[in-house]
């Protein structure tokens, strides 16, 4: 049977400890937990751990103030639903899914994390994860991180927002078949979106991404030594709108590149590409820089079809 727990039975739970958590569902499933307020200042507020499947965490609000400890932690638990919650951890991570936590769903949510190396949302080693009209801020690192295996997550409806020069509104690491839609992603120091090592086969559709304007290594999106990614009907600007790294088969498609640094360009490929395909897209280059720049060794086919190319100082360099 369900287990329900209401404002009027229990409206609050908290502790300051980085042992326990003021709400700790363990092995525990099928449980409903509604219009609370959960806190721990010293540690996890809210953990759902090992197999602890099918809850719902709905219209409450998730306080920490650990670095190290993520305010809402779900580690191995699987199928479980966090909806219309406020989350925020003033001095680390707001939400973390780790080590094998598969098929739960994030929706009208707000996750806020500050203090670097943390991120808003965190997922790593976990499949089939979605996240849907939600608010991630990390204003003192990534806003979103995804790692180690976080392999076919869906965010959609959704804006990411960082603001850190080594930091990324979206970071897709080691992360495969992931997609982006419909979203909003920005750094106001830094890269807006990075694809990096062996993160195969991710989408970026119908989002506008924000880099940094400053500096002509900053990157609106960059795909790095990976394959098959594809940004389509979506706007990308920064320093370099896109930077393509040692990677293969990246397709762009009725999309918009602008780069906001002068001297930068609006799609660069280098370091060893292979393969790019870019269609019915606009790229707009710095006025001292290109709308495409290709260096040496690159190789493949390069496929560019009913494309604009507008003010750069080249259309093409190669």
């Amino acid at each position: 049977p369900k287990n329900r727990m209401r404002p009027s039975a229990w409206p609050t739970a908290a502790t300051r400890n980085n042992g326990f958590s003021a709400l700790y569902l363990n092995a525990a499933a099928s449980n409903t937990v509604t219009g609370c307020y959960i806190q721990n200042l010293a540690g996890t507020a809210a953990g759902l751990f090992p197999t602890a499947h099918l809850n719902t965490i709905s219209q409450s609000v998730v306080v920490s103030s650990a670095a190290g400890y993520p305010a809402l932690s779900l580690s191995s638990s699987d199928i479980n639903t966090v909806t219309g919650m406020s989350i925020r951890n003033i001095a680390g991570r707001a939400v973390e899914l780790a080590l094998d936590s598969d098929f739960n769903s994030i929706s009208l949510s707000t996750m806020l994390g500050s203090g670097a190396p943390y991120q808003a949302l965190s997922i790593s080693g976990s499949v089939g994860n979605s996240v849907t009209a939600s608010y991630m801020q990390q204003l003192a690192g990534s806003a979103v991180f995804l790692t180690g295996g976080a392999n076919r997550t869906t965010i959609s409806r959704s804006t990411m927002v960082a603001d850190g020069v080594g930091a990324l509104g979206l970071n897709i690491n080691a992360s495969s078949s992931n997609t982006v839609a419909d979203c909003s992603v920005e750094n106001l120091e830094g890269h807006g979106l990075q694809i990096f090592s062996n993160a195969d086969f991710n989408t970026v559709i119908r989002s506008t991404v924000n880099g940094s304007a400053s500096g002509t290594n900053i990157y609106g999106l960059s795909v790095i030594n990976s394959s098959a990614a594809k940004v389509l009907d979506s706007y990308v600007r920064g320093s370099t709108a896109v930077h393509v790294s040692g990677s293969s088969g990246t397709v762009i498609g009725g999309s918009v590149l602008v780069a906001a640094n002068a001297s930068a360009n609006a799609l660069a490929l280098v370091k060893g590409g292979v393969n790019l395909t870019v269609t019915t897209s606009t790229l707009r280059g710095g006025a001292a820089g290109a709308g495409l720049f290709m260096d040496a060794g690159n190789s493949g086919l390069v496929t560019l079809s009913s494309n604009t190319v507008s003010g750069g100082r080249w259309g093409l360099a190669i």
